[in-house]
């Protein structure tokens, strides 16, 4: 009885492990895959969603790369070149500047000023110098260089200095503060108005993320303002009043901060007060590209500073910049900017004229892509006149070519049925039938002899997938049962062997 109830036992264990064995190889050989009920498939990281064109009005343009929402309730990316406005979240709303003011202040010293001349403090520079105000602690008739005043403007954000320069450039503030205003209208600012040149609060100093750009869009052609923006720290020597050396450091976290660091910074303008919150101001360059973002009221520096990189990155991963017009008939203009994926012909060209008061009759051809405006050719009245004439030039010339190639065509094509005509003839009516005739029976004679070819090739072809099918599973088949049988004999052995050693024992 125990010999028979211990061959039971060894016979399931023997089919246990060959079902166990099948089981395996079907799957390493099916590329079979077993998904238990408790086993959850990852999750896909899931994209953040286009923003709301009613958010980003940008998003509503048909073609636009779409954005994403950003933390700030207010900002602009601009391209400097062209001044093409690429993503616009409420970026005429009226804000609070805080310190991004002072991009206007050192523009107006920039267009209106000697960097080498010598400037006293007075108490209206020092009066910012209290608790609660960036400054440098100047004093009264201690003596910078303007320069030096623009190093700390920008830097240290010094209140004091931005102050000092103000009234030195205006001859007084008040009169600043109006050089400030209507600077402002002349470039085109719809929702600016200062009150001061340093931007600290005050209910009335307020201005938009689209006028900031478009200020910073005329500073960045000064290289001391590129030069003053990309500098990390900076030394001030002594003076006639302080015996030792002060230093500054840009709070820019683009351009200091190893978290932030964009690639082809130009640097920008930190700000903050406690009803603007946290503004930033960069200026980036990468492949012949120059990149302007604004954004205004963040919840904190690290906020601001992540959506700077965020939309210098969608600038430069979406948009392209292309050439238009002719270098010798441009006053200005000549290129514009456009999604990656587009091309110059998708956009369509507006023509304005106007009078300049010194260089006469003006002709802007504006260019468009979807209603968006996104670069211009500013030409002499003359000078347009004499473009249009070469475009005409031009078109006639691709004309005539493809009138020569199409030409050409025909003639070869031509050339051609006259031959085989000539050939048909000399050969022919009867000849012409008999070959017509044998090339009909080749033509059929060939599709069949194909169409059996192919037929037999799939034949061959699924008899072959049907064998190695068969030794496949064959060779599956011999490997399982020899495993599964070495493995019932050394159990056999094995029990033999404890018998004897009983039998030994008694």
């Amino acid at each position: 009885m125990k010999d028979k109830f211990y061959r039971k036992t060894v016979m399931a264990g023997i089919l246990r492990r060959f079902t166990v064995l099948l089981l395996v190889c079907a799957m390493v050989f099916g590329n079979a895959r077993p998904l238990l009920a408790a086993e959850a498939a990852p999750e896909a990281e899931a994209t953040p969603a286009p923003a709301d064109p009613g958010i980003v009005s940008t998003n509503g343009i048909a073609g636009w790369p779409q954005a994403r929402d950003i933390f700030s309730d207010s900002a602009v990316l601009m391209d400097a070149d062209t001044g093409t406005i690429l993503f616009d979240k409420s970026m005429d709303r009226q804000m609070y500047p805080a310190s991004v003011t002072k991009l206007m202040t050192v523009l107006l010293a920039l267009e209106n000023g000697n960097l080498e001349d010598q400037v006293a403090m007075t108490e209206t520079g020092t009066a910012y110098c209290v608790d609660g105000s960036s400054n440098l602690y100047t004093q009264v008739g201690e003596v910078f260089t303007l320069e030096q005043l623009l190093y700390g403007t920008m830097l240290k954000s010094a209140n004091d200095m931005a102050t000092q320069v103000g009234e030195y450039i205006g001859g007084t503030l008040d009169n600043f503060i109006q050089m400030m205003n209507d600077r402002a209208v002349s470039l085109g600012c719809t929702g600016s108005h200062f009150e001061n040149a340093c931007g600290m609060p005050n209910d009335a100093h307020m201005t938009t993320a689209h006028d900031l750009a478009l200020i910073a869009q005329q500073d960045l052609k000064y290289p001391k303002f590129r030069e003053i923006v990309n500098t990390a720290s900076y030394t001030l020597p002594p003076t006639n009043m302080t015996s030792t050396e002060r230093s500054m450091t840009n709070h820019n976290a683009l351009l200091v901060v190893p978290e932030f660091f964009y690639p082809g910074i130009i640097g920008g303008k930190t700000g903050y007060t406690d009803a603007a919150q946290s503004c930033l101001s960069n200026f980036a360059s990468r492949n012949g590209m120059t990149l302007i973002v604004i954004t205004l009221h963040a919840m904190d520096g690290s906020y601001a500073a992540q959506d700077n990189v965020d939309l210098l990155d969608y600038g430069y991963n979406n948009f392209k910049l292309v050439d238009v017009g002719v270098a010798d008939y441009i006053t200005s203009g000549g290129k514009i900017i456009i999604p990656s994926t587009a091309d110059a012909k998708d956009c369509t060209v507006e023509i304005e004229e106007y009078e300049d008061p010194t260089a006469g009759k003006m002709v802007n051809w504006v260019y468009y892509y979807s209603g968006h405006r996104v670069g211009n050719i500013l030409m002499t009245a003359e000078n347009a006149d004499a473009y249009e004439k070469y475009l005409l030039k031009e078109k006639e010339k691709t004309e005539k070519k493809d009138e020569s190639k199409a030409n050409k065509k025909n003639n070869n094509k031509n050339n051609n049925t006259k031959k085989t005509d000539e050939s048909s003839a000399d050969s022919g009516k009867s000849s012409s039938v008999k070959a017509g005739t044998e090339n009909a029976g080749t033509d059929e004679s060939n599709e069949i002899s194909s169409g059996k070819v192919t037929a037999e090739k799939n034949q061959d072809g699924n008899i072959r997938s049907i064998l190695k099918k068969i030794i496949i599973g064959l060779v599956i088949f011999i490997i399982v049962f020899v495993i599964a049988m070495s493995t019932a004999l050394s159990i056999i052995r094995n029990k033999k062997r404890r018998r004897k050693k009983r039998k030994r024992r008694k």
